[in-house]
């Protein structure tokens, strides 16, 4: 091409219709030049809008699903407080008895620890409002019960995320609710409990990210009521009612024109199917095309200057190619700008977020979980947990998320996690399955510490627990101390009577003067017997100092061999399963089974048969049965079975005192376990005993 351009006479020896015409030269230069560099522009700039396109719904979906768990763990965590707050006992106490000073007290509490919640109150299970904080005469004695956080919770019996609505209370302002159900020690419904959260405060995390977007964010509600930052373009403008409704169950990707501005958006909404809410992305057109204005007016130069093309061929293409660089440019730093939007809106979440390959390596973090795991990012970023973690503690995370990876399900656990200093949390990880265009896999984490939760849910059932036994224990020795006042009368009273009668001259002949003493020494060994019952049911009351590690097995077959002569007096056959070991104290535990066996034994009928096996539960509980086929009772008096000085029988048909099963239930209570009965009159009884397992 050089040559031709640098001696025209060789062209018209070779090329004879270029002979004799420069303007066939040019022309010839102009078409050469033109169509290419027209079709490599036209190309260029479909590829490039292509890409934008493409890249602009990665972002979108990406950023939808990023605004779809922050709204989760937001809104969880809510629930999760108002769950924890309803099952205090002495709130529904102080319900209960209707101590409105302690409710209000307890109300002022939670919204104080909480900077989320506007308002608490109190409503009936029929929906009327009776006690508030802060407090509001107006709506005191109002009946909610259309509202929609009252049919949730009333129909579903499980906390409920009403949708967006105007309260009754002054300010009246637009709120959304957390209903929960507060119920009494015994698992009954007493009312609800409704947290207020006002909108303004849940687009607050929103308006964080706002800067660095393009275009707005919506949260929209299970009715299709939209929150939304920045409040231009409402999303009623943009989506109709049915596009909202069916964005609650399905991803949707529209492209839809703001009916009062006429701007087009490209859309991208996902389901929160954890509170049924949806939350959308919108990016305007203009915005995605951006990069494509700097083109266009090239083009049109382009166009203009094909003309003198043939003068300027070296320019030209230095010009076209220096602006084609620039484009590119443009195009690289506008995904560098969506990634640092990504990176803002990641790293304004408390919690830590992390994305991970197929090969277990970490491509994306938040300072959040920088700070958690007490390393930079560019420590962290290529690596595996094996890097940084104990071996038993990666295998775990590993086989996680092998299992997200190759089930795609979503995977929602508790771990130990060990940070960089040593110090051991407990944590709460949520996981997702993440496919990019190109088929590659991707997990998508969010880590959430749970270390301080954890101690105190312990601490509180630990101390529910002991409220519990200490009332259980108070209510016994109340029913212990008059139940025996009264026991003990029966035998003083027989042993005083006949004395008197041996004493007055005259009133009893000497024939009867030996029936006298009997009854008088029948009447004393009762007594004795009842004040050895009371001294074994006195020393299960003491508190037990240390436990110790108890062979069951070993400890049962030993209370067997004492009661060897009364097993072969009634012929009876004792079978003894697998027992686990346990941990307890070796006296009371020796006691308890030598009552069961001794009830078996006493309450036995023809060819007696004694099985005592345990079974493992899954709450860290062994359940040791022993089952007899005696005569048995009625289950209806079960309730009183375990209660002092309870007797079904009669004392001349089966002696005893009734005390012993009653001893049997403070020893297993001592142990933190448990204790029932099943019976049925005429085919045994079987007694259950559930003990923690051994740590």
């Amino acid at each position: 091409m050089v040559a031709l351009i640098k001696d025209p006479e060789k062209i018209r020896q070779h090329l004879p219709w270029f002979l004799g015409s420069k303007v066939r030269l040019f022309l010839y230069f102009l078409i050469i030049f033109s169509i290419p560099i027209f079709a490599t522009v036209s190309l260029l700039e479909h590829q490039i809008r292509g890409a934008l396109q493409q890249q602009s719904e990665r972002q979108s979906k990406v950023a939808a699903r990023l605004v779809a768990q922050a709204a989760v763990e937001h809104f969880e965590g809510l629930m999760k407080y108002a769950e924890s707050y309803s099952r205090r006992a002495f709130l529904a106490s102080a319900y209960a008895n209707k101590d409105g000073g302690n409710i209000e007290a307890q109300l002022r509490q939670l919204v104080s620890q909480n900077v989320t919640i506007d308002r608490a109150f109190i409503a009936s299970l029929k929906g009327i409002e009776e006690y508030d904080y802060p407090h509001d005469p107006a709506v005191i004695g109002k009946d909610f019960s259309y509202r929609d956080w009252y049919k949730g919770v009333a129909a579903s019996g499980r906390t409920y995320l009403s949708g967006i609505y105007k309260r009754a209370g002054a300010p009246q302002l637009d709120v959304v609710a957390v209903a929960t159900t507060l119920f009494d020690t015994n698992g009954k419904a007493l009312g609800y409990l409704v947290l207020q959260i006002r909108t303004k405060d849940v687009l607050y995390w929103l308006d964080q990210a706002q800067p660095a977007l393009h275009g707005p964010v919506w949260l929209a509600d299970q009715f299709g009521r939209v929150l939304q930052s920045p409040t231009t373009s409402p999303l009623e403008n943009i989506l109709s009612l049915e596009e909202r409704q069916k964005a609650l169950t399905t991803d949707l990707m529209l492209h839809k024109t703001d009916s009062l501005t006429g701007v087009r958006y490209h859309i991208h909404s996902v389901p929160i199917p954890e509170i049924g809410w949806s939350a959308a992305i919108g990016i305007p057109e203009r915005a995605i095309c951006a990069p494509m204005a700097p083109l266009r007016p090239i083009s049109l130069l382009i166009g203009i200057t094909l003309f003198i093309i043939l003068v300027m061929t070296g320019f030209i293409s230095l010009h076209w190619m220096g602006n084609y660089h620039k484009a590119l440019v443009f195009h690289a730093d506008d995904a560098q700008r969506s990634v640092a939007f990504l990176e803002k809106i990641i790293n304004s979440i408390a919690d830590p977020i992390f994305v991970k390959d197929r090969q277990h390596r970490w491509v994306l973090l938040n300072d959040a979980l920088c700070r958690f795991m007490g390393h930079a990012r560019e420590e962290l970023i290529g690596k595996s947990d094996y890097e940084f973690f104990p071996k038993d503690e990666a295998d775990v995370f590993w086989e996680k998320d092998e299992c997200v990876f190759k089930t795609g399900q979503e995977n929602l656990n508790e771990e130990e996690f060990t940070d960089s200093s040593g110090h051991v949390y407990t944590i709460s990880t949520k996981k997702t399955l993440y496919t990019d265009k190109d088929e590659n896999l991707f997990i998508v984490g969010i880590i959430r510490d749970i270390t301080e939760k954890k101690r105190a849910d312990e601490a509180l059932l630990k101390s529910t627990a002991e409220l519990a036994r200490s009332k259980a224990e108070r209510e016994q020795l109340e029913l212990f101390a008059y139940v025996a006042s009264h026991d003990l009368q029966e035998p003083l009273q027989t042993i005083i009577g006949f004395s008197d009668l041996l004493d007055r001259d005259g009133q009893c002949s000497n024939k009867d003067a030996p029936l006298f003493i009997k009854k008088i020494r029948d009447a004393a060994r009762r007594m004795s017997r009842l004040i050895d019952d009371l001294l074994k049911f006195s020393k299960t009351i003491r508190q037990i100092e240390c436990f110790s590690e108890i062979d069951l097995e070993k400890s049962v077959k030993e209370v067997v061999a004492d009661f060897e002569p009364k097993i072969k007096q009634v012929g009876a056959k004792v079978k003894i399963g697998h027992l686990p070991k346990i941990r307890g104290e070796a006296s009371q535990i020796r006691q308890l089974f030598q009552n069961l066996l001794s009830n078996a034994l006493k309450f036995c009928q023809a060819d007696p048969v004694i099985e005592i096996n345990s079974k493992e539960l899954p709450d860290k509980e062994w359940e040791i049965s022993v089952r007899d086929n005696g005569i048995g009772f009625d289950q209806g008096h079960a309730e009183r079975l375990f209660k002092p000085f309870e007797r079904f029988h009669d004392r001349k048909q089966y002696e005893g005192t009734g005390i012993g099963l009653a001893i049997c239930s403070k020893i297993v209570m001592n142990h933190y376990g448990k204790i029932r009965a099943k019976s049925k009159i005429g085919s045994g009884t079987t007694f259950f005993v559930v003990l923690p397992k051994l740590r």
